[in-house]
């Protein structure tokens, strides 16, 4: 005999109506034309965005890479002022280190986690959706300081005694520290 206090009842296990997965297809879509490319929470685009912002972030480095080699490239030439390279040392650092290396790694999860995983998408989609904002942003918000006239001259770590009161008095690298800032605090917490 078995004891009814004891059975567990389960949902019956029903095939959804056309109706109910036209519905779940069309939440999961994204939406077509300019507002799609803004809302999207697909991992796949998102995880593509990534990939290819990042790589233009590479490229960005690497010509600040090539316009400090030009200048190293014979002795006395004038192609840069000191400041000038300092800070495209310092950019070229942070772009290559906190614009590309970084941010690569979060376009191949986005892109690869949730395929091995078997699951529709990211635990969090829009979450995940304004990191990759967040991280476009905050590199335009530091690269930004080179037309406002005030790109971080310390070095790609914001070396201390460069990056002191007393060495910078312009204060140059707090664009910096508010675009890392910025890209860091929704990305790590995405992740942890």
């Amino acid at each position: 005999m078995v004891d009814q206090e004891r059975v567990i009842r389960l949902p019956a296990l029903v095939a959804p109506s056309p109706e109910l997965e036209g519905r779940l297809h069309a939440l999961w879509e994204t939406a077509p034309g300019w507002r799609g490319i803004f809302v999207t929470v697909d991992h796949k685009e998102i995880g593509l965005r990534y990939i290819v912002t990042a790589f233009a972030f590479l490229i960005a480095g690497g010509l600040e890479a090539l316009a400090m080699r030009l200048q190293l490239a014979g002795p006395n030439l004038r192609l840069l002022t000191p400041e000038q390279y300092d800070e495209l040392f310092t950019m070229h650092g942070v772009s290559m280190i906190f614009l590309y290396a970084m941010p690569i790694l979060s376009g191949f999860s986005n892109y690869l986690w949730p395929l091995l995983l078997g699951s529709r998408d990211m635990a969090f989609p829009r979450v995940n959706a304004l990191s990759y904002w967040t991280f476009l942003f905050s590199g335009l918000f530091i690269y930004a300081s080179f037309v406002l006239g005030v790109a971080p001259n310390a070095g790609w770590f914001n070396y201390a005694p460069y990056a002191e009161k007393a060495a910078n008095p312009g204060g140059q690298y707090r664009l910096l520290c508010l675009g890392d800032d910025l890209s860091r605090h929704f990305d790590d917490g995405r992740r942890h």
